[in-house]
């Protein structure tokens, strides 16, 4: 068989077999899409793939559970998951899952390399969070794991990026400069989750984004459909109300804002309610449209059981999804 162009293996994830898979793999010279197990080690299979002389793969999908859908999960940290990034690939969607918290320049180093050999990249996900309160403790005073935009910069090379999703326990250093940049870049974008449920909130140090990146994204990003960042909603921009109606989402879905700072609802409403179309679901907290639990979440902050999520039930009628029209008929009228 060897001319097979599909091999889909839904067996125990044991790992006898992985020597042998990786034989017949080797001798499939044709093959294009492959469905593995989720063995706890990939490590084997993926330098034998990076390995192969003349691959066609472009679809490598590890089947996770007969419930779900397969999907391209390489549970891996990031030094040793970009070892199947060496050559040219066809790959198109791949994600990262690891529990295990990878370093800025791990990342830095996996995204350089899908840049690099994955020239028709279209969804790309990491997440390399783990919401157990000692690791939250052990990486709070960690700079080695804030993301910067020169952690992101390689994959401005991949034009045809469709879906970025990167989650980490820290929120992201970036600013309106660096996502004006990123959305001018990826013009194709309809999905962008940039750790809008850090386990550590941003401290003052770091840059921070403000409602104008969401400005850039409706101009340059028409296509979006799902949305969620980490905003800085306790400063609202000089005159940027005003700016804001120049510009507006036509196609958003879904709004998350995680554990975004927030200090007035009205304004608050007021600026998203010139962004976001009627339909949009709007969330906020520790799952933002996720299904993360975390163990504590007092350890983030104290203010975020109290204070901070009754500021931001107040931006909208209900917490359910609620809809853009609601919120101006609530505050502009009001305030």
């Amino acid at each position: 068989m060897p001319n097979l162009t599909c091999l889909e293996l839904f067996i125990g994830p044991f790992i006898e077999y992985q020597i042998s898979l990786m034989n017949l793999i080797q001798n499939l010279r044709n093959l294009r899409e492959l469905v593995i197990p989720p063995f706890p080690d990939l490590s084997i299979i993926l330098t034998g793939i990076s390995n192969l002389d003349s691959s066609k793969l472009s679809d490598l999908k590890i089947y996770i559970d007969p419930g779900h859908d397969p999907t391209t999960t390489i549970n891996l940290a990031g030094a040793t998951a970009s070892q199947v990034f060496v050559d040219h690939l066809h790959l198109e969607d791949t994600s990262f899952v690891s529990y295990d918290p990878a370093s800025a320049a791990e990342i830095r180093e996996l995204l350089s390399r899908i840049a690099q050999t994955c020239s028709t990249m279209e969804e790309v996900a990491l997440s390399f969070e783990n919401t157990q309160t000692e690791v939250i403790n052990r990486l709070k005073a960690s700079p080695a794991h804030i993301i910067t935009f020169d952690v992101l910069r390689p994959l401005l090379s991949c034009s045809k990026i469709r879906s970025f999703e990167v989650d980490v326990l820290h929120p992201l250093s970036l600013d309106d400069a660096d996502i004006e940049l990123f959305a001018q870049s990826c013009p194709c974008l309809e999905t962008l989750y940039l750790g809008p449920v850090p386990g550590i909130l941003a401290s003052d140090n770091l840059k921070k984004l403000s409602f104008r990146s969401l400005l850039h994204l409706a101009l340059h990003c028409p296509q979006i459909r799902n949305l969620y960042l980490y905003l800085d909603a306790e400063h609202i921009p000089e005159g940027f109300e005003n700016v804001s109606a120049t510009a507006t989402f036509t196609r958003l879905c879904y709004f998350g804002v995680g554990f975004s700072p927030i200090q007035d609802p009205a304004q608050v409403a007021r600026v998203l309610a010139s962004f976001l179309p009627p339909t949009v679901f709007f969330s906020w907290g520790p799952s933002s449209g996720q299904s993360l639990q975390w163990e504590d979440v007092d350890l983030i902050s104290l203010s975020i059981n109290t204070t901070w999520d009754q500021h931001w039930k107040a931006v909208l009628p209900s917490s359910d999804g609620a809809n853009a029209n609601d919120w101006k008929g609530k505050y502009v009228r009001g305030v």
